[in-house]
């Protein structure tokens, strides 16, 4: 059935209004109308068909996507987690670390002052011990010039009795 352009029958929303369906009923025939409808039913059909389609293959897709987006979400969701165990070690190893040095800093502290109470010991000692060497000294010299003063008169008694 060869048919020029201008004879095939086309369906326009407006004809139902302006009564132009019927016009081309009568004009065309109803068998080009029926054969016109019938192929406009089976293309709608096929185009259900193919949106049927798209809808379940637009449906996989999101459904993939949204698996994708839950792995990226437990990925996410483990690796924060992970993070968030390894924040709270670190935290615990900056506190255990902080108390240690805490500890060493007293104990330094500590060790730091005993040593400087033993050294003001020790020299209190040595000032005392430099203090009693020193009346030591001088009464050693008191003596020794006692003694040279006593020598020198048993010199002189001495000189005295051999003259």
């Amino acid at each position: 059935m060869s048919q020029k352009k201008d004879d095939v029958f086309e369906l326009n929303f407006d004809d139902f209004n302006t009564g132009l369906l019927e016009k081309n009923l009568e004009e065309k025939g109803t068998n080009e109308f029926l054969n016109y409808y019938i192929k406009l039913n089976s293309d709608l059909e096929q185009k259900k068909k193919d949106l049927e389609k798209d809808k379940e293959q637009f449906a996989s897709n999101i459904k993939k996507e949204i698996d994708k987006l839950n792995q990226k979400k437990a990925k996410l969701t483990k690796d924060y987690e992970k993070m968030k165990k390894e924040l709270f070690d670190y935290e615990d190893y900056l506190d255990d670390y902080k108390e240690r040095l805490e500890k060493a800093q007293k104990t330094f502290y500590e060790y730091q002052k005993n040593e400087i109470s033993k050294i003001t010991k020790e020299k209190e000692k040595l000032s005392k011990m430099q203090s009693e060497t020193e009346k030591s000294s001088k009464q050693i010299n008191k003596n020794y010039n006692s003694l040279k003063e006593i020598v020198s008169k048993f010199e002189g008694t001495v000189n005295k009795a051999q003259k």
